[in-house]
């Protein structure tokens, strides 16, 4: 029985995945927000996860949107221990040394909303919108810590197709 109520649930989180569209962390539906020790948990969680998409040695990541949350600290501090080079959005442009070594840029934002009691779901976004990775979970009591309720889900959106001009 709880394994359905936490499959209703992983299914109900990742179906509001195209509903909302604004960045960071937010309570949602949620008046209790999530721990700071939950918060660095699932920072470290989506690390893993970029480094499983973006090699560190060669991706270079800006993140578009203010990051003064315990949840944007804890993966901005996870991000560069893996070994990326960060850009955030208060930064002001530096000039970048040219490096012989090809370099992805990856745009990124996120967004971490709470939804009834101890569940969470975490997006990252992609800068131009068309992919986006989500994860569900919950923050457990005893013993104190997280659990992924679910894989990563890859959305892709469609980019938009310029009209040609005749």
């Amino acid at each position: 029985m709880f394994r359905h109520k936490q499959l209703l649930l992983l299914l109900a989180l990742t179906s509001l995945t195209a509903c909302e569209s604004s960045v960071g962390v937010i309570k949602g539906l949620n008046p209790h927000h999530a721990p700071a020790s939950f918060q660095k948990a699932i920072a470290r969680d989506a690390g893993l996860e970029l480094q499983d998409l973006y090699l560190p040695a060669f991706t270079k990541i800006i993140i578009t949107q203010s990051t003064n949350d315990p949840f944007g600290e804890a993966l901005i501090a996870d991000l560069r221990m893996r070994g990326y080079a960060i850009e955030e959005k208060s930064e002001k442009q530096a000039q970048t040394p040219k490096t012989s070594a090809p370099q992805t840029i990856l745009h990124l934002s996120y967004l971490l909303d709470g939804i009834g009691e101890n569940y969470w779901r975490l997006q990252l976004l992609s800068g131009s919108g068309t992919e986006r990775y989500t994860r569900a979970y919950q923050n457990l009591d005893n013993p104190p810590g997280f659990m992924p309720l679910g894989s990563w889900t890859k959305l892709n959106y469609p980019q938009k197709e310029k009209e040609a001009v005749l």
